[in-house]
């Protein structure tokens, strides 16, 4: 896989390269265009935050919502989950220094967590990065 830095990343998708992917996500050309600014946005900010010539990738996740049965699916319960027209999306990149760094829009500051202390830590119940330990 050839190097993708955020400003070719905004080249592809402004230049609709990458239409054919995004329509795996968003089912249509119309869903696609409506995100062109909220990936760009979203790869704006990691320069600002990180540098231009990173090496990153783009990611989605889908959102999903439990109309019953909630937090039983981890105890071996049934569950009836539904897919939601919401996604998270992540810009990533790695790095050498064995840390994981995270920006969450609307939120200030960021959370790193350093990967050779996982236990959880008080401090950062209810942010990301005791998810990230987790």
């Amino acid at each position: 896989m050839k190097m993708a830095t955020p400003e070719t990343l905004k080249k592809e998708i402004l230049s609709a390269s990458l239409d054919e992917r995004l329509k795996k996500a968003y089912v249509t050309e119309e869903n696609v265009k409506e995100q062109y600014d909220r990936y760009i946005n979203l790869l704006n900010e990691f320069e600002a935050l990180f540098g231009k010539d990173r090496d990153v990738r783009l990611f989605s996740a889908p959102g999903r919502t439990e109309v019953g049965g909630n937090h039983t699916d981890h105890n071996h319960g049934v569950v009836m989950a539904g897919a939601v027209d919401l996604d998270v999306i992540a810009v990533v990149s790695k790095n050498t220094d064995d840390v994981v760094r995270v920006k969450s829009k609307g939120f200030d500051g960021r959370d790193e967590v350093k990967l050779k202390q996982l236990s959880p830590v008080l401090a950062e119940q209810g942010r990301s990065a005791a998810l990230i330990r987790g």
